[in-house]
């Protein structure tokens, strides 16, 4: 009997011993519950914070690709106009560089021919010298022809007049070789009056011919 008190003493405290393990098992099974819910409080908190992170993530995503595909577009429609703009003006340019090209060419046929006429002037202009050059020689030496023509019909005017006092005296008969001489010397200063007249129109006509000549 003793013996069984003592095993039952033993097995009431192994069942009080277990009764306190129960209740501080079913303590930390409620504090562990208690534990869990929070964690799941927490991480249905993290969860939602994170899809609105998530969301707000892809919203801003979205409308940064908007943007970028929009301002894509803009680049890619200005690229456009003003690769339309540079082929419309290299098409222009084309066609000025023909046309001024045509102009050069235009140009360079009348310079041509204005160094032709250019040099058939300077032939005229040193055919016009070299007649010039004559026309002076002959008017000097017509000049000094003149002048020494006037120079003799000065002297025969004198010697005509020498003779015409010689003649008014009632001596001398008209057939006298004074009268005779006196004839002869009015008959050459009309021929040198003649000649001189002539030779001062030509001179006069060469010198009209030299002043057209001069450049």
């Amino acid at each position: 009997f003793q013996v069984l008190q003592q095993q039952v003493g033993v097995l009431q405290d192994s069942a009080n011993q277990n009764d306190e393990r129960y209740t501080r098992a079913k303590a930390d099974n409620a504090a562990l519950q208690a534990r869990v819910i929070m964690l799941e409080e927490q991480l249905r908190d993290t969860e939602i914070r994170y899809e609105e992170k998530l969301q707000d993530e892809q919203r801003r995503s979205k409308e940064y690709l908007a943007r970028m595909d929009r301002e894509k577009q803009l680049q890619l429609e200005n690229a456009s106009i003003r690769l339309q703009a540079s082929e419309t003006e290299c098409a222009n340019l084309k066609e000025e560089v023909a046309r001024q090209r045509l102009r050069i060419d235009k140009f360079e046929t009348q310079r041509q021919d204005l160094m032709d006429q250019i040099q058939d002037l300077n032939n005229q202009l040193n055919m016009s010298k070299e007649e010039l050059k004559s026309y002076k020689d002959q008017e000097h030496r017509l000049r000094r022809d003149y002048d020494t023509q006037t120079q003799l019909l000065e002297e025969l005017s004198r010697e005509v007049e020498r003779l015409r006092m010689e003649t008014r005296t009632p001596a001398l008969p008209t057939t006298s070789p004074e009268s005779l001489r006196l004839e002869e010397l009015h008959e050459e200063m009309s021929a040198l009056r003649s000649e001189n007249s002539h030779l001062h129109e030509v001179n006069e006509e060469l010198q009209a011919q030299s002043s057209s000549c001069r450049p």
